[in-house]
């Protein structure tokens, strides 16, 4: 998939999943979210991503807990 530039320039948010973790779907459970995963995710996620990227500006933690569908 073709993207623009910018979408690589754009800080990674970097979770913790303990489920992927002991699953073994993610290595040490850690999954990096890019601003293309946001795109293709949709608004639900899209903000989720700008609100660790506000977090992170102001200097605090982050955490996402995936919720079941």
């Amino acid at each position: 998939m073709s993207s623009p530039d910018f979408y690589e320039q754009a800080p990674v948010v970097r979770t913790y999943d303990p489920f992927a973790a002991m699953l073994g779907a993610a290595r040490d459970g850690l999954l990096d979210y890019h601003y293309l995963d946001t795109v293709a995710s949709g608004r639900t996620f899209l903000s989720c991503w700008c609100r660790c990227i506000s977090d992170r500006v102001r200097g605090t933690d982050c955490i996402l807990i995936a919720a079941p569908q």
